[in-house]
């Protein structure tokens, strides 16, 4: 395991930055898969396999995943809870283990403006196809890709490329299943386990995994 400073999508923008290109709904939730490989400064590459269910909540400003992360052979059970309007995140390791840390602010979720507009095609056949857009932008130094709903801008998938405190990372992230609104929203409310948590700023999590690093198209 490798030390990855949690805070799923994009980027913060100033008052001088051009405006969204586009931006999800408000509320909505569904299924997210990740296959990456992960190279720390010094070690073996690190395979890791994922798939979260996420919920995403701009309106009160929460969002949650939960779901088996893969890593080297081992699997764990992963709750994500971020609560940006109490500045806390919740990390919760198979029921059992959970740890406390700070958020920043609050990041909706848009493919920012400075984004380059890579082209545009769709899912499907002729007859019966789904229209994605693609941009590709640099965030935190890495090459982001990726492919939303040309309406709507649904999140559908997304590629990261580069180096990070040290770590080569190639990530793969595809989303299915995205309906609007929360079903229910106890999916924010931490487990009892959590009062008595400890308080870190760094948060021990298998590598890779998209809801650990918070540098693409969501803030997770």
């Amino acid at each position: 395991m490798i030390s990855i400073v949690v805070p799923l999508i994009l980027a913060s923008f100033a008052a001088t930055q051009p405006a969204p290109k586009c931006c999800t709904v408000d509320q909505w939730e569904g299924f997210e898969s990740e296959v990456a490989g992960v190279v720390p400064q010094g070690q073996q590459a690190v395979v890791i396999d994922a798939g979260m269910a996420v919920h995403y909540d701009g309106t009160n400003q929460k969002i949650a995943a939960e779901g088996p992360v893969t890593t080297g052979g081992q699997t764990v059970n992963v709750n994500l809870i971020q609560d940006y309007s109490k500045k806390l995140q919740y990390v919760i390791i198979n029921s059992n283990n959970c740890t406390k840390s700070p958020l920043g602010n609050f990041k909706k979720a848009c493919v920012p403006g400075d984004a380059t507009l890579m082209g545009n095609y769709y899912f499907g056949g002729k007859a019966q196809n789904l229209p994605i857009t693609a941009y590709q932008m640099i965030v935190q130094n890495l090459q982001v890709q990726v492919g939303v709903t040309s309406i709507g801008c649904y999140p559908v998938e997304e590629i990261i490329v580069g180096q990070t405190g040290g770590v080569d990372v190639s990530e793969v992230f595809n989303f299915v299943n995205i309906t609007d609104g929360v079903k229910d929203p106890s999916v924010f409310t931490p487990p009892a386990i959590c009062d008595t948590a400890p308080f870190t700023q760094n948060v021990q999590l298998p590598p890779g995994s998209k809801m650990f690093r918070g540098r693409g198209f969501l803030t997770l």
